[in-house]
């Protein structure tokens, strides 16, 4: 099986110029650790997702502009955070900023996957980021919340807050909208949910509410 994936994804970018999210099922934990690694051997970019609950291993290759736009938006946040006095003296310091660090110490029904997030703020010394980013362009809005049960369930409820952005494709004039969804976590699970659908590049919004 590992071989006819490897083939399939190769295949794929071989023959498309465009961000593709691929999903294959019935993966076996030993089968997707063996691709895994030899994913992150090829540099040829892409991104992988293992759930071991559903046996499914996703696929993201080639994440265009588009997708990357919520992590590079994240990344510049901290800085005018700390202008505006909403930060304490340390964060900068104290806690790193990592796009797309590969996670493999998932625990309970979820020990066993992985998970690449498109970005992560990390407090040292902590098993896991305090928050995460997923952004999905290609991938659907139901996989992203497959991805923040990993996240959620999957760490124990570390990961504090999940942030969750789907960007649609963008039409003839370049103009796209965003849902946005912010859920907060403590050991007890979700606290609060803040969801925005917002437009681009005007930048207005059309929906908001806090759960």
């Amino acid at each position: 099986m590992a071989n006819n994936i490897i083939e399939a994804v190769n295949k794929t970018l071989e023959s498309s110029d465009k961000e593709v999210a691929s999903v294959f099922s019935e993966v076996s934990p030993e089968t997707a650790s063996e691709l895994i690694q030899t994913f992150e051997e090829n540099s040829r970019k892409k991104k992988v997702t293992y759930n071991v609950i559903k046996c499914t291993l996703r696929v993201l290759m080639m994440p265009t502009r588009i997708h990357e736009s919520g992590a590079s938006w994240l990344a510049q946040q901290p800085l005018q955070w700390a202008l505006n006095g909403l930060l304490p003296a340390n964060f900068l310091t104290d806690v790193s900023q990592s796009p797309s660090p590969l996670i493999k110490t998932f625990v309970g029904t979820y020990a066993g996957s992985s998970k690449e997030p498109d970005y992560t703020f990390w407090p040292k010394g902590l098993s896991y980021p305090s928050i995460v980013l997923e952004t999905g362009y290609s991938e659907s809005w139901e996989m992203l919340l497959e991805d923040q049960g990993i996240w959620s369930e999957g760490t124990g409820y570390k990961v504090s807050i999940v942030i969750l952005v789907k960007i649609a494709t963008p039409n003839a004039a370049g103009a796209t909208t965003a849902k946005c969804s912010v859920t907060m976590f403590d050991q007890n699970g979700i606290t609060r949910v803040y969801d925005e659908v917002f437009c681009y590049p005007d930048r207005r919004t059309v929906y908001d509410k806090f759960q």
